[in-house]
Order: structure tokens, then C-alpha cells, then sequence
């Protein structure tokens, strides 16, 4: 399961859904860096956490739906798996302007 803590180690809710997941962190936008996050106020140590967790979620599902299609297209749905995978580029182009507003609110 997730859980989000910040930097006094208390748990953030971030609310949705409560099930669990198991993924890796590769996905076609690959940035090559890890995320190091130093600010003074706790909201926004707070924003600035949860903000790089729903990235890196939201980066976990598109994989997902990308290993779906793939699934979907052995099975010959073809028509299905080419919009997913459509789906999931337009959730990658997401991800990415997520992954630029981190950097933004880094600086």
C-alpha cells in the first residue's frame, strides 16, 4: 500500500481509494533522477509531498494500462488496446506537466 508521510513521519491521506498496489517506476517518460524535496513550511513540505506522490502514482497506472493493452492485444483486440494505449499517452503528456510543476515548485 501506499503511504504518504512527511517529514516529521506522519501519515498524509490522499484519499480516492484504499487498495493496494505492487509496481515498478518504469514508464516511457523516463527522467532519470530521483526527487529531493528541502522546503522550510510544513504546508508545503506537505503540497510539495503529496504533489510528487500523485506523479509518481499517476506514472504506476499509465504502466499499467500500457501492460493492459498489451494483454488486450494478445487476446486480438486490437481496436481496444490501440485506444488505451492512446489513453495512456495522453495520461503520459499528464505526467509529464506534473513532473515540470514539481521542478517549478522546486525552485
Amino acid at each position: 500500500m501506499h503511504i504518504l508521510k512527511d517529514e516529521n513521519g506522519n501519515p498524509i491521506p490522499h484519499g480516492g481509494h484504499d487498495h493496494e498496489h505492487e509496481h515498478g517506476h518504469e514508464h516511457g517518460h523516463e527522467h532519470g533522477h530521483e526527487h529531493h524535496h528541502h522546503h522550510g513550511g510544513a504546508s508545503g513540505d506537505k503540497s510539495l509531498a503529496l504533489l510528487s506522490y500523485m506523479y509518481d502514482h499517476n506514472v504506476q497506472h499509465t504502466n499499467e494500462l500500457l501492460e493492459m493493452a498489451s494483454q488486450i492485444e494478445a487476446d486480438g483486440k486490437t481496436a481496444a488496446a490501440a485506444k488505451i494505449r492512446e489513453a495512456a499517452a495522453e495520461f503520459g503528456k499528464g505526467n509529464d506537466l506534473l513532473h515540470e510543476a514539481l521542478h517549478l515548485y522546486e525552485e
